[in-house]
């Protein structure tokens, strides 16, 4: 994939992880560019790896979030900090999404910031209900 050594140097600068998290991580932020879907599946397709195949990508993926806790709130800042500074005009969106998966409601409400026409997710929360959210559940 174009541009990977490039984002592994930025992250790496940025995240203290072992090189290969780093770079397990930068193949994923591209392949989610590229498929526009959250779907590992998919992602592991569009992930750079001739060496390897797609059984493995996805394999590699999955470890990734089964073994590896992130930061969410540091990662929402370094986002923000990636995007704006003190002088910008900052605009967020509330979103919340449900569907289901089998029998089971599966119900998203998500906080985003806006920049150029996309909103990019921050913080989400699993409702345990289906359904709209209350304003102090929004809140």
């Amino acid at each position: 994939m174009k541009y990977i050594s490039e984002l592994n140097s930025i992250l790496s600068q940025q995240l203290d992880w072992h090189k290969s998290r780093v770079d397990c991580f930068s193949q994923m932020l591209l392949a989610l560019f590229v498929v526009r879907s959250v779907n590992l599946s998919e992602i592991a397709v569009a992930m750079d790896g001739e060496r390897a195949s797609i059984d493995s990508r996805y394999k590699r993926v999955y470890r990734f979030f089964s073994k590896f806790e992130l930061d969410f709130t540091w990662i929402a800042r370094w986002i923000y900090s990636l995007f704006f500074n003190k002088e910008h005009k900052v605009y967020i969106a509330i979103d919340r999404t449900n569907w289901y998966w089998g029998k089971t409601k599966i119900n998203v409400f998500m906080l985003s910031i806006c920049y150029e026409g996309i909103a990019i997710p921050l913080f989400w929360r699993l409702l345990k209900k289906a359904g709209s959210t209350t304003a102090k559940e929004q809140i």
